[in-house]
């Protein structure tokens, strides 16, 4: 074979795999798309068991409350400085911010765009306004979306359920317009509205985006629009940490070399003014594998999704399990794509080694007594609105709760009648209020059972004292004037005040009058 004949194999070579490989984040490696023939489409892999666990996500905390002095334990496994401008971490069950790094910081998110493209997709399979089985028909914009994709073709068609399989796991920016434009009803820049809109209501007033992908571009595919597409790391917190309750977000994190449809392009050679220029088909399916390679050297990671751009730098949000506790960490404009995994994992594993779950009190649990007055009850419990379980290094002893209680109350008392609060102060020096209500309804007392009981008792008693007094006098007296007039004293008074029962006096005939 000639030497022009051998170059020209190569050339021919390189364009046939060229869209496989084409602008790959060259820190994510060789993750291409591996072709398959006309074969029966493969079941899709069972995601791993943990993606059906929780925790369920707690409300994130305030941005404020996150610690931000680098604790000494939280290091990098090969013994390098962090690289990241930006980090935190946070507990998932309870929302807690376990350590903080410019949170509020504007940057450049990437392809952490497609969490809020993907929860928006799940937020309208649950209202019932798509369907994870609806066919979406690829729009020219869609399949000329560069870099990262599927390799979409003008007039294909793919599920929705395989279109987001395509945002999450492949990170595929022709596949992330493709959601935009049917979500948006074939508009775009609608449903780019509706990203903004949502992310301002889920209190994430830091977010402007300008595009469902993350690419430093405009919907035109102008890179000046994309100096407006920013975020912060607080509020892609904000963003996971809302998906993460759809189960189907948590599993698309996991999968990896799931197959997805790639539908047979069917074009009438009569519509085509040269014919030769019909596409030729795809394969029936392709096979997608996770572009987060932190999933393959931290067996406790669950995801969630990976970002690069030369202005992002390398993105990460990422998350890990061990047992029932589950963090979430998110790593922004690291130096390199070994430098994002090695930060992510430090600060993952720092929040599971060094941090436990400690609940101190249950919702309804009774925490004091507090004294009630003009009440059926001389008491009403003060119970807790909520479970309190804060997460606490391990090394410290977990806190004890102070109560500010109300040190009486007066009846009636309904039930959930605020009596005080709970305070607790967080690791970040936060003081976390929790509000403490009556845990049941008391009743009034009426006028014998009231404040003034005892003293109407201490009354009544009064007066049968001075009544009883005042007729063992009378009869003292009488039995004196009888003595004086010669006449018989009753036997049956003693004169001590006190009648003898059944006596037998002789002088019965007193009792009809006679002398």
């Amino acid at each position: 074979m000639s030497v022009r004949k051998a170059w020209l194999w190569c050339v021919l070579a390189a364009v046939i795999v060229a869209p496989a490989t084409l602008a790959q984040d060259p820190d994510e490696g060789n993750d291409s798309m591996v072709p398959q023939g006309n074969l029966p489409r493969p079941k899709a892999k069972n995601p791993d068991p943990r993606s059906g666990l929780g925790p369920k996500p707690g409300h994130l905390a305030p941005v404020d409350s996150a610690p931000h002095r680098l604790p000494a334990t939280l290091s990098r496994a090969d013994g390098k400085p962090f690289t990241c401008t930006a980090m935190g971490l946070v507990d998932i069950a309870t929302g807690q911010i376990l350590y903080g790094n410019n949170l509020s910081e504007k940057m450049h998110p990437a392809s952490c765009t497609k969490i809020l493209t993907t929860l928006l997709a799940l937020e309208d399979v649950e209202a019932g306004r798509a369907k994870l089985g609806d066919m979406v028909i690829i729009s020219k914009a869609a399949a000329t979306t560069g870099e990262s994709g599927l390799w979409l073709q003008l007039g294909e068609r793919m599920s929705l359920h395989d279109l987001l399989v395509g945002v999450m796991v492949r990170s595929a920016n022709d596949a992330s317009r493709a959601v935009a434009e049917y979500l948006g009803r074939g508009d775009a820049a609608a449903f780019i509205r509706r990203m903004n809109q949502r992310a301002v209501e889920l209190g994430a007033v830091s977010t402007h985006f300008v595009n469902p992908h993350g690419l430093h571009m405009d919907l035109d595919g102008n890179a000046k629009g994309g100096d407006d597409h920013w975020t912060t790391p607080y509020d892609l917190l904000l963003f996971t940490m809302t998906a993460w309750k759809y189960p189907f977000f948590r599993q698309l994190c996991l999968m990896n070399g799931e197959p997805v449809s790639w539908e047979q392009m069917r074009v009438d050679p009569r519509t085509l003014k040269d014919p030769k220029q019909a596409p030729k088909p795809h394969p029936a399916y392709r096979i997608i594998p996770n572009r987060n390679k932190l999933l393959h050297r931290y067996s406790e990671c669950v995801g969630v999704k990976t970002g690069f751009t030369k202005q992002a730098g390398a993105c990460l949000v990422s998350a890990a399990m061990r047992g029932d506790r589950a963090v979430m960490a998110v790593t922004m404009h690291s130096t390199s794509g070994q430098d994002r995994w090695e930060e992510a994992e430090a600060l993952l594993r720092f929040g599971l080694d060094q941090f436990h779950s400690v609940s101190l009190v249950k919702a309804g649990q009774s925490v004091q007594e507090v004294p009630v007055t003009g009440g059926l009850e001389a008491s009403v419990p003060a119970i807790s609105s909520e479970d309190v379980t804060v997460v606490w290094p391990r090394a410290t002893e977990a806190p004890r709760p102070v109560f500010s209680v109300q040190k009486q109350v007066e009846a009636p008392l309904p039930l959930g009648l605020p009596l005080g609060t709970m305070l607790l102060k967080m690791p970040s020096g936060e003081v976390r209020q929790v509000g403490l209500t009556a845990g049941r309804e008391v009743g009034r007392a009426g006028l014998l059972l009231g404040p003034w009981a005892m003293w109407l008792l201490f009354g009544l008693t009064a007066v049968g004292v001075v009544c009883y007094g005042a007729i063992a006098e009378t009869h003292r007296r009488r039995g004196h004037l009888l003595a004086s007039s010669g006449r018989t004293i009753d036997p049956r008074w003693t004169g001590a005040g006190q009648w003898q029962s059944g006596a037998r006096t002789g002088l019965e005939g007193v009792a009809d009058g006679s002398d």
